[in-house]
């Protein structure tokens, strides 16, 4: 019943499908799971986007989500329309935007210089 629920609750979070298809086959339920207490829905598209494209285990994801990787890059300061756009293309073709390879870098620990 418990797995119902949390199935639910991911449906309502991301509502298109297309997204779910595409990291369905590269994250596994734990990495679910995890973003299920994410209020945002951009910052859980962001979190599951960058653990599928970076090959992030459940334990790192975790430990970006509760580091507020996404409130503190610059991503999160870009309109809502732009964020979905370059979060599509990096699932679509593996293409970091600079913001999204900045944050990249934050999270390897090899950010140096302005802005990072």
């Amino acid at each position: 019943m418990r797995k119902i629920r949390r199935m639910m609750q991911f449906a309502q979070k991301i509502p298109k499908g297309q997204i779910v298809s595409q990291l369905a086959t590269q994250l596994t339920w734990s990495h679910i799971i995890e973003v299920l207490p994410v209020k945002d829905s951009l910052a859980v598209e962001f979190y599951l986007t960058m653990s599928s494209s970076g090959r992030w285990g459940r334990n790192r994801l975790r430990k970006e989500i509760d580091s507020m990787l996404f409130e503190r890059t610059a991503i999160a300061t870009k309109p809502d329309e732009l964020i979905k756009k370059e979060l599509a293309d990096l699932r679509d073709d593996s293409n970091m935007s600079p913001d999204f390879d900045r944050a990249n870098q934050k999270v390897a620990g090899n950010c140096q210089g302005i802005g990072c």
